[in-house]
């Protein structure tokens, strides 16, 4: 899900069909974009509360293009990647990557896709908020 080919078909699924379908039916307005540009070669954690389904889609489509298109989401194993198509189609839509929330040893994958200059999106609720 992070190849060029998967990048370019989530960026054209992102920016042709999610931000207008999410503009379309959502009040939304993006501030504070500008501080990607001071940490540009450096991948960053964006941390965020968690209210709805419609979170990582809202606040990947709200980020710079160019911010975008490396950055991941965390994303609960046991509900998004339950299922092979569930987690394929996730991954590829939106970059998630599985995060375990049963506890026991964490996982190295966050570590290393900033290793690898990703950027990391994280809703440390673990589920959505009510």
């Amino acid at each position: 899900a992070r190849s060029g080919a998967a990048r370019a078909t989530r960026s054209a699924f992102l920016g042709g069909v999610m931000s207008p379908l999410l503009h379309a039916s959502l009040t939304a307005h993006a501030h504070g974009g500008e501080v990607f540009d001071t940490v540009r070669d450096t991948p960053v954690i964006i941390v965020s509360n968690h209210t709805s389904h419609l979170d990582a889609p809202l606040l990947l489509c709200s980020l710079p293009g160019w911010v975008r298109s490396r950055t991941a989401v965390t994303a609960a194993a046991d509900y998004f990647f339950d299922s092979v198509w569930r987690g394929a189609g996730s991954a590829l839509a939106f970059a998630t990557v599985p995060i375990d929330r049963s506890g026991g040893a964490p996982s190295s994958t966050p570590m290393d896709l900033l290793r690898d200059g990703w950027n990391l999106v994280i809703f440390p609720e673990g589920t959505r908020s009510k």
